[in-house]
């Protein structure tokens, strides 16, 4: 009976999604605010300590909230939906622009 061997791919240069440090910073303020929503309370209170310890510092921040937090619109839009349904907060739009030839004014 012949033996076979596993055929080995050629080396291949991995496409990265982009440069790791933006990521890095990215997750660590994610982690940050992550600990600011904690505050408190112990980390027990909402799920693993050990995964939180991490999340926290940024360690364990998935990459998709990351890149959340990256692009400025993308989290507006999560900060929003997050508020959504709390009875007590009210959302009110304000619209401000400066006109770098013209004085700001305010329309009632």
């Amino acid at each position: 009976m012949p033996r076979t061997m596993p055929q080995r791919l050629p080396g291949m240069e991995v496409k990265r999604v982009d440069d790791d440090a933006p990521l890095q910073s990215a997750k660590a303020r994610v982690g940050r605010a992550v600990r600011v929503a904690i505050g408190e309370n112990c980390l027990k209170t909402y799920g693993d300590e050990g995964l939180l310890s991490k999340v926290v510092t940024g360690e364990r921040v998935p990459a998709y909230l990351a890149r959340i937090y990256q692009d400025v619109h993308a989290r507006r839009r999560l900060g929003l939906a997050l508020l959504k349904g709390d009875p007590r907060v009210r959302v009110r739009l304000v619209i401000e622009v400066i006109d770098d030839d013209e004085p700001c004014q305010e329309i009632s």
